[in-house]
């Protein structure tokens, strides 16, 4: 795809609309900066291109922008593509612009939480007349994303595993996490919330909260 499409082709949209800015300064620069920059965002943005082809852009961009395809030129390309803010043109050199797409790319899939899986592990325990809940939640290697303990004074072991289920998947969905799998060690818990069983009245109003 990459070789039917850089760069020439590219280029050649560009040569095809010069007239439009013929009697106009720096035409040339606009349409580079317009729709070049404009056509190579989405490829940019999900490819990384090796040096061949984003050298092979620049250089082109370059030929049009000079109108010619000398050796030397009265300016250097990389000073043209040097930042406004120091006195030049601020044309984006296709390297430089294709690792910033890449790398806002990637900061994008670590920062949102919903491209993430997680997993759930949670458990629920009784000790003479005190009852307690508690999970992890965890990324799909199993490490460790943040982890609750819950003191629910004294009832049974089944409110407790309920409690910890409904209480991490609570969580998770308070993180933003949209992709769960939950990992159950209470058989009855599990024909409860699949609707396998009818829920004991201790744990119904739990139920629901899970279902929802």
């Amino acid at each position: 795809m990459l070789k039917s499409f850089f760069p020439k082709s590219v280029i050649n949209l560009l040569v095809g609309r010069e007239e439009l800015y013929q009697e106009q300064e720096l035409g040339r620069l606009t349409l580079i900066k317009t729709n070049l920059a404009g056509m190579l965002n989405h490829v940019m943005s999900v490819f990384k291109c090796n040096k061949k082809t984003t050298s092979a852009i620049d250089r082109e961009a370059r030929n049009f922008f000079w109108s010619s395809s000398a050796k030397t030129f009265p300016v250097a390309w990389e000073k043209i593509c040097s930042p406004k803010s120091v006195g030049d043109l601020g044309v984006r050199p296709t390297a430089f612009y294709n690792n910033a797409a890449i790398a806002k790319l990637a900061w994008k899939i670590i920062t949102d939480l919903s491209n993430w899986t997680v997993k759930i592990n949670f458990d629920g325990s009784v000790s003479s007349n005190s009852a307690a809940s508690g999970a992890i939640i965890g990324d799909s290697k199993g490490n460790p994303i943040l982890a609750s303990t819950r003191n629910l004074g004294s009832t049974l072991v089944l409110v407790a595993e309920a409690t910890a289920s409904r209480d991490s998947l609570l969580s998770a969905k308070e993180k933003g996490f949209t992709d769960v799998v939950v990992e159950w060690d209470s058989k009855l818990v599990i024909d409860v919330v699949t609707q396998k069983i009818n829920p004991p009245w201790r744990i119904h109003q739990i139920v629901d909260d899970i279902r929802k």
